[in-house]
């Protein structure tokens, strides 16, 4: 083994080492990270690459595959441990051995993914180029996602399918009023729309807003991190 494949190796350990012990929720480098989100260690990443807005918790093990394209993360969303985020595919090309296309990145297609506001991506999931998870959906733990997923929707399995709706048109709504402004938030005819045109005879799995003591926890917490209840007319 020569020296400089040594010193790269030494580099690379030195950088974990920081990663998991010195700095584990070191946020430089990285496209954009808004205030109040946590990106954890033990990342494969590609770090200018990835835009995170507010209030977002990226868990630990996230491997980002990317030559050029971008993973962009919507306010208040959530990807747990182990996933797996692929923006760039490979092309399959006469003559072009895929040792060729791995190293190189000949001919490869770059479509960013996207995951907007609100969204809950589980364990061990993988989301492959170019598809956007829309407001509000959750993605069931190892799910292979290949297409993109609907506001408010549940999906799992390989491929992920629809099962549910996270909440129920009038949930949604009320959802929408305590968390986004007046001009961000979907309309009812949209809502309407939705539920008509993907989520016809699905179930909803949401729970009614928190009350009692719940309710003031979660409004201090709210307080504390800055976090507007815009239904109070801010």
């Amino acid at each position: 083994m020569g020296i400089l494949t040594k010193l790269k190796q030494l580099k690379a350990g030195l950088r974990l080492i920081k990663q998991q012990y010195i700095a584990p929720y070191d946020t430089s480098g990285y496209g954009k990270v808004g205030k109040h989100s946590i990106i954890k260690s033990n990342s494969i990443l590609k770090k200018q690459n990835i835009y995170v807005d507010e209030y977002c918790l990226i868990q630990d093990q996230l491997n980002l595959i990317t030559n050029k394209g971008k993973l962009i993360i919507g306010k208040y969303s959530v990807i747990a441990s182990g996933c797996t985020i692929i923006p760039d595919s490979h092309s399959f090309n006469v003559g072009v051995p895929f040792y060729m296309a791995a190293i190189k990145n000949i001919n490869d297609t770059t479509e960013d993914v996207v995951i907007k506001e609100d969204c809950s991506i589980g364990a061990g999931c993988i989301i492959l180029s170019g598809c956007h998870i829309a407001r509000g959906a959750v993605v069931g733990a190892g799910c292979v996602v290949k297409k993109d997923v609907p506001p408010y929707a549940v999906v799992v399995g390989v491929p992920a399918r629809i099962i549910a709706t996270r909440f129920t048109k009038e949930q949604i709504i009320q959802h929408e009023t305590i968390l986004y402004k007046p001009n961000e938030r979907m309309s009812k005819e949209e809502i309407d729309m939705l539920f008509a045109n993907e989520y016809k005879g699905l179930k909803s799995i949401g729970d009614e807003e928190l009350a009692g003591e719940l309710a003031n926890e979660l409004n201090i917490m709210k307080k504390k991190l800055g976090i507007v209840d815009y239904s109070k007319g801010k």
